[in-house]
């Protein structure tokens, strides 16, 4: 390295170049590299290039050797699973819907407990687990029809097995309690 012009030879291309052209690096004397950034680069490319291709050759030389071994091993997986994978797509959408009930009804701090918890709607305690309000569910109402969703029929009782049904929008706007009037008793 030359302190008067700030220049360091690169020693691959040996060419002088400034300071600037090297990368840093803590464990030399002088901070920094011992190749240039263009040389530096240069040879990663060279690298991934022949790496890379004995990488790809090597992945499609086993998916090729393997094919059927993979093939079969999946079929077998999707015949052993279909039942799980169809109750799944099932279960998977209610999963919300429980977990909402039982957040305001027994979470002080869901936005919408006043309305739930707060007045006395509650959770039979068999509902407290999912699997088991899953059961109940499916097992009385069937699974979601298009469009619906979970409604009490008794507004001012809580969530519990025949308490409950599948209806549109419109059912359950009917379905709630009167809003409450602000009167001013100084009328």
């Amino acid at each position: 390295m030359n302190i008067m012009t700030a220049t360091k030879s690169c020693s691959r291309c040996h060419e002088p170049k400034p300071l600037e052209a090297f990368a840093r690096d803590r464990a030399t004397k002088d901070g920094l590299r011992c190749w240039c950034r263009e040389c530096n680069k240069a040879s990663h490319a060279a690298y991934r290039a022949a790496n890379g291709a004995k990488e790809k050759a090597s992945q499609a030389a086993y998916r090729a050797a393997n094919h059927e071994k993979r093939a079969a091993y999946h079929a077998a997986w999707k015949a052993a699973n279909s039942d799980y994978n169809a109750a799944w797509k099932v279960a998977k959408p209610l999963y919300g819907t429980w977990a909402g009930m039982i957040q305001r009804c027994t979470n002080p701090k869901h936005e919408a407990h006043k309305n739930y918890g707060g007045r006395g709607i509650t959770v039979c305690d068999r509902w407290l687990t999912y699997e088991n309000w899953l059961a109940d569910i499916l097992g009385t109402l069937g699974p979601r029809p298009e469009g619906m969703s979970l409604d009490r029929i008794d507004n001012d009782s809580g969530y519990r097995p025949g308490n409950m049904r599948w209806a549109t929008a419109t059912e359950q706007r009917i379905n709630q309690r009167p809003p409450r009037r602000n009167i001013d008793k100084e009328d």
